[in-house]
């Protein structure tokens, strides 16, 4: 399934909701010091490396990204073609790959890439006003994946 649209031309990316027993769920708000999205609410996650397979991908960025291991799938969510654009301007294929996934390791101290985003929080239902991104292009791609999940998933 992972595989389907890589052999397209489109470069993988995984994107995963960090579910804790309790149902709260894990997003970080990236630096403002980066190119795509400065200072939004992300999932944990990024692109597949030459040769890697989606959850090696998971695996490796979830640790990169927080220090946490991965524990379990508990599915996937959905699948989102989309495009950016390269530091030349040149129009990139992307199709991520979002799952929800319980993890290992201590759920308050994850360790953030702090020079790639300057806070992480577990979000309830009740919390996802604040996972608007605060701006007026009207992309709130995070807080629709939360809405999804507990819509979905109710406590």
């Amino acid at each position: 399934m992972f595989a389907q649209g890589l052999q397209q031309g489109r470069q993988g990316v995984i994107g995963c909701l960090i579910v804790r027993p309790d149902g709260r769920v894990f997003a970080q708000r990236r630096a403002l010091s980066r190119r795509l999205f400065p200072g939004c609410w992300d999932l944990v996650g990024g692109h597949l490396e030459p040769g890697e397979r989606p959850q090696q991908a998971l695996e490796r960025e979830l640790a990169e990204e927080t220090g946490w291991s991965f524990d379990s799938l508990l599915r996937l969510l959905k699948v989102v073609d989309w495009e950016s654009r390269g530091a030349d301007g040149q129009i990139l294929l992307k199709r991520e790959f979002v799952v929800a996934i319980t993890v290992k390791g201590s759920w308050d101290e994850p360790i953030l890439e702090l020079n790639k985003v300057s806070e992480g929080r577990w979000f309830g239902p009740d919390d996802l006003e604040a996972l608007q991104r605060g701006d007026n292009d009207g992309d709130n791609y995070v807080q629709s994946c939360f809405r999804d999940w507990f819509r979905d998933n109710p406590r």
